[in-house]
Formats: C-alpha cells, structure tokens, sequence
C-alpha cells in the first residue's frame, strides 16, 4: 500500500524506499522457502520425470508442452485456466521457492519498473500492458527449464532460516 501510495503522490524516493523493503521481503521469503524441500516443485518435477507424458485432456495448453515438467509448473500458473481466465495471473497463490524466485520476482520487479517508468513520465498506471508483460513470464516459467535449485545454505534448517530473516527484517529501519 504504501508502494502504491509513493506512486500516486509521485514521490520517487518514497517509492525507492518501499522497493527496497519490499525487495527484503522476497530476500528472505526465498531463504525461507530454499530451507526445506517441502516448500520446492522440484521434488514433484524429478517425480514426473519417471512417468510417462502426460498430456492434458482439461487445458489445451497442456497438449502443446513438452513435457510432465512443464505441465507441473503450469499447474502452478495462470497456464492452467488462462483459456476460461485471461487475466487470471495470480492462480495459484503457492509458495513454493521456484515459484517466488522465478515467477513471483520477476513479476514484482516488472511492476516496480513499469511504476519508474509511469512516474518518471507522469503517466497513469496501465493494467493492461502489464498484464502483456505479466503473461510472457508466466510462459517463460512453464516453458523453460528450471534453473538450479534453491541453495543448500538452509536446507533442512528451517529454523535457522526463519531466526536469519526476522533478524534482517527487525535491523532494518
């Protein structure tokens, strides 16, 4: 809110500072999720890999994949409806590392961009542009591969993690 609200009274450094906190807020969402493989789509990918593929009878995105990986991180994804649901971008609402880290993010740090670019030239937010730019993220989650894996810093440590994050989050002012 108070992102949307910088934005609004065209208050660049206040926007900047929501950014960067917001920004923390994925640092550590990702710390939190990398700590346990419950919180991965890559044990359900390596699980689908054994399995024959797999075509979708109920979406027909799923007929054009390549394989059970992506027709895994399409269920996750506006993929899955986005014939019934064109603007739904939001599907799922799963935290799930990969998710956050190569979904999620790139989309927050799209809209950050799009409201720099909107207040350094005074112009009005544009949903639909964004949600043009939104889609081709999506389609680039489900159709590439997955990098590598969250890091094994805080595999199995959740709570290591979660004491490093609060810890970052109550030192910052």
């Amino acid at each position: 809110a108070r992102l949307v609200a910088a934005f609004e009274a065209g208050d660049a450094d206040a926007l900047e500072k929501e950014a960067a906190n917001l920004g923390r807020c994925f640092d550590g969402l990702e710390k939190m999720l990398s700590s346990h493989l419950a919180f991965s789509i890559r044990p359900e990918h390596e699980r689908a890999r054994h399995l024959p593929k797999y075509y979708s009878l109920g979406y027909d995105a799923g007929n054009k994949l390549a394989g059970n990986g992506q027709l895994i991180r399409m269920r996750y994804t506006a993929l899955a409806g986005i014939e019934h649901y064109p603007t739904l971008i939001d599907y799922p609402s799963n935290d799930r590392y990969e998710l956050v880290r190569h979904y999620y993010r790139p989309r927050f740090n799209l809209y950050l961009d799009h409201l720099r670019a909107k207040l350094k030239a005074g112009e009005p937010f544009d949903f639909d542009d964004l949600d043009q730019q939104y889609l081709q993220i999506v389609r680039r989650f489900v159709e590439t591969p997955l990098p590598p894996g969250p890091p094994a810093e805080y595999l199995g440590d959740p709570c290591r993690a979660a004491r490093e994050v609060l810890a970052e989050l109550v030192a910052q002012p």
